[in-house]
């Protein structure tokens, strides 16, 4: 494994740092505010269709999560606690800015749904809390594997940790069940949409976007504003590791196997700060926003 790290100024008000991970003939690694081609610095569009396509995101995501135990975000979630916090922040956030208007049938549209359906569960939790029961869920999502999966709940959740901190009840988890099993499952990349959707009243992305080269995030945030109804709203959460945390991450997994002894390669990855996130979007007022170290959020209200 082959790390270079390349210091450069920002725009703003200080250096920052980008590492590149050379894994089977590709760079795995954490891309900030602008980015570099080996040694040379580009803002090129060809330059990073050439170096960085989406084809390596798309299938360097499908071969991790392809080869991923079933158990293995219940595992995640005892380990790492940013990603259920994430989305629970991003839930309660949503919630706090919805309109409330009685007897209103909620869609959601979840983008990047994979196995689980956290981001919509979390969100499912805050609005069952705020009585806002009647939903269709719609889950999106580039692997028809996964989504089937969720529809039937052939999935672990960390049901202690839910129960204990997040006070996940029977009675919301037979709700839940209801509306997952009901929801319509689309097997579409939101990035090559080929037919209509219908527009949802809460479009959310939880935790994928990392898995998007710099252009593609900020075509998938045109994506979300596009399916969302007006005076609506778009909610994402997305990792926003150090070059540090991220080395640190990828050393401790570069050998990572699952339970059939498969090694479970590592995903192509970019991260990019909050604010940069945020000016992609081009229809939609931002509500509220929240940083952390290892995930940001923010929610819109489309206009």
């Amino acid at each position: 494994m082959l790390a270079e790290k390349i210091r450069h100024p920002t725009p703003c008000f200080m250096i920052a740092q980008v590492r590149l991970v050379r894994r089977k003939g590709h760079f795995v690694g954490t891309v900030d505010a602008r980015h570099f081609v080996g040694n040379r610095e580009t803002t090129s569009q060809e330059d990073y269709k050439l170096h960085l396509p989406r084809e390596i995101y798309s299938r360097t995501a499908m071969e991790r999560f392809s080869l991923l135990d079933k158990d293995y975000f219940a595992k995640k979630a005892t380990e790492d606690k940013f990603p259920l916090e994430g989305n629970v922040k991003l839930a309660k956030a949503i919630v706090k800015n919805i309109s409330k208007a009685p007897g209103r049938e909620l869609v959601v549209l979840d983008i990047g749904a994979a196995g689980g359906a956290l981001t919509t569960l979390c969100l499912l939790k805050e609005l069952f809390g705020a009585g806002m029961v009647k939903v269709k869920s719609m889950l999106l999502d580039i692997s028809m594997d996964a989504l089937k999966a969720t529809k039937g709940w052939d999935f672990v959740l960390p049901m202690d940790l839910l129960r204990k901190k997040y006070g996940w009840t029977d009675a919301f988890v037979n709700f839940a069940k209801g509306i997952i099993s009901n929801a319509e499952i689309i097997q579409v990349d939101i990035l090559s949409l080929d037919r209509q959707l219908e527009k949802a009243d809460i479009c959310i992305s939880g935790f994928t976007h990392h898995h998007l080269n710099i252009y593609d995030k900020q075509a998938a945030v045109k994506a979300m504003e596009s399916l969302t109804k007006s005076n609506c709203i778009v909610g994402v959460v997305d990792e926003s590791l150090s070059p540090k945390d991220y080395l640190r991450w990828a050393a401790a997994h570069e050998h990572e196997t699952n339970s059939r002894g498969q090694t479970v390669p590592i995903a192509l990855e970019s991260f990019i700060r909050l604010e940069r996130h945020i000016g992609f979007l081009e229809s939609s007022i931002v509500l509220a926003k929240g940083k952390e170290r290892e995930y940001y959020y923010f929610v819109a209200r489309k206009q």
